[in-house]
């Protein structure tokens, strides 16, 4: 369940501050970050007063958020909803980082589509079908993250991915 909650929570904090006021993002990290407090509490994981309790992170993401939760548990006092928006950000921080993964799959798709024209007459069957989808989808995310890119390094990636995807259709047609 925390995994699912971290990715989530990665979801709504790497979208535009400007749309978190329209969709009430705030409430929704906040509420999922007390639901994560209440469970770390429950399973003694944590205490009341946010310090690491008597049982041990069972995963490497758990030991994270506890320990989020007790190195940011000072803002508490001074105000409630920065105190679980930042140990959102803290607990959430480094999980993906949109211009890595966009960069990261405009090079697969470079390397893949160099790659076929020394290995073409390898590819035959099943390789065919998996350097097609590893074309695809590499242009797919690279565009999916582009856009979730701020700045002017947002255009120039989902130019490059675009132009990938535009290269995928005319090998499939």
């Amino acid at each position: 369940m925390m995994e699912f909650l971290r990715i989530l929570l990665w979801g709504l904090l790497s979208l535009p501050e400007k749309d978190w006021k329209k969709r009430n993002i705030d409430k929704e990290i906040e509420d999922g970050m007390k639901l994560a407090q209440r469970s770390l509490i429950k399973s003694q994981q944590l205490n009341e007063d946010l310090t690491l309790g008597s049982e041990p992170g069972h995963s490497k993401s758990t030991r994270k958020l506890m320990k989020a939760f007790s190195t940011q548990r000072y803002i508490l006092e001074e105000d409630e909803k920065e105190f679980y928006l930042q140990v959102a950000k803290v607990w959430v921080g480094g999980l993906f980082n949109s211009y890595y993964v966009a960069l990261s799959c405009s090079g697969i798709f470079l390397v893949t589509y160099l790659s076929t024209f020394l290995l073409h007459p390898y590819l035959s069957g099943w390789s065919t079908v998996i350097w097609t989808m590893i074309l695809f989808f590499s242009s797919i995310i690279g565009i999916l993250n582009a856009i979730r890119i701020e700045g002017g390094r947002k255009w120039l990636l989902l130019l490059l991915n675009v132009f990938f995807f535009i290269i995928f259709i005319m090998i499939m047609s």
